[in-house]
């Protein structure tokens, strides 16, 4: 059974930081088998394991599967 974790952002590192990312389904800024990096509902910035799955819905809403863990927005 795989972890549930809640995210609030997804992110790209610059060399000063951190910008935000807006995914769609047209540009997802996903590549499967690339981990990415999420803002969590506690605050914490996490690398993920390489991404497995993910969807985008209409409302933007995400799922992001990875080996052990399932990340929702």
């Amino acid at each position: 059974m795989k972890n549930l974790k809640a995210f609030k952002k997804m992110l790209l590192q610059q060399n000063d930081g951190f910008i935000e990312l807006s995914p769609s389904m047209n540009n997802s800024f996903i590549i499967l088998g690339e981990p990415v990096i999420l803002l969590l509902k506690n605050g914490d910035i996490v690398k993920t394991s390489p991404v497995e799955n993910f969807y985008i819905d209409d409302y933007g809403r995400m799922e992001i599967d990875t080996k052990n863990t399932i990340y929702k927005n």
